[in-house]
């Protein structure tokens, strides 16, 4: 794998840093962690564990290249330079204080200016609503975040518009101090509404409780009872 396959892979631009690497890296490694693909066909899943293969190689790939002594990066800085991007997520600002309460928008663009994200962080980390949109244009997911951790409603979208997931997500954890990890699924569980659509259809509707599913749910065209959910989660809500 080349530089450009591995800039490709991340959706990186060219004005890259070890931030925006690792940024990308977490983000793509949330939407390809072949957990998200259990129940699903198996050609399904083995495309989640070959793509998370290739996004641990693209992000060492990158990290190397950035390590690299200057004088064999030196010919193409001025081009790079050229390149008007936003590493995605922002700092904060580069004069923010530690422990800054600060929380501020952001925007991220494609090489060719398109917009590829927008939202807002505190200290760094996602925090708030924030939006990543695909190359045609279109909306890929909306959802918020608490400190770093997806806290709160989600939606994904196909590349076509079609809805592919709405879930509400809870963040677990000390999340005031602690830093999100690097497979952020570990940090935050589902709860409450789930649905799933791959090619119009439902495929799976139903509600979790704090990560585990519960009650009456839809999946693959069969109803499935799983333990009853709680009070507050019976409708659904």
């Amino acid at each position: 794998m080349d530089e450009t396959k591995a800039r490709e892979i991340l959706e990186l631009g060219r004005n890259l840093t070890e931030k925006s690497i690792q940024t990308a890296y977490r983000e793509q490694s949330m939407v390809w962690h072949p957990d998200r693909f259990a129940g699903q066909l198996a050609a399904m899943r083995k495309r989640a564990e070959k793509r998370t293969q290739e996004i641990n190689e693209a992000r060492e790939i990158l990290i190397a290249q950035l390590k690299k002594p200057a004088s064999a990066n030196q010919k193409s800085k001025s081009k790079r330079n050229k390149i008007r991007t936003k590493d995605h997520p922002p700092t904060g600002g580069s004069d923010a204080p530690l422990g800054s309460e600060r929380v501020e928008p952001f925007e991220e663009h494609y090489w060719n200016g398109k917009l590829k994200s927008k939202g807002t962080t505190k200290e760094g980390l996602p925090h708030g609503q924030i939006e990543h949109y695909f190359r045609n244009g279109r909306l890929d997911t909306r959802g918020t975040y608490k400190n770093g951790w997806r806290h709160g409603p989600w939606v994904q979208y196909h590349k076509d518009g079609r809805l592919f997931i709405k879930a509400y997500w809870v963040a677990l954890g000390d999340t005031e101090t602690e830093a999100p990890p690097e497979n952020m699924d570990d940090e935050s569980v589902l709860h409450g509404l789930f649905e799933r659509s791959e090619d119009g259809s439902i495929d799976e509707r139903g509600t979790f409780n704090m990560g585990e599913k519960c009650g009456e749910w839809l999946e693959y065209g069969e109803t499935v009872t799983y333990d009853p959910c709680p009070p507050d989660l019976a409708d659904g809500n």
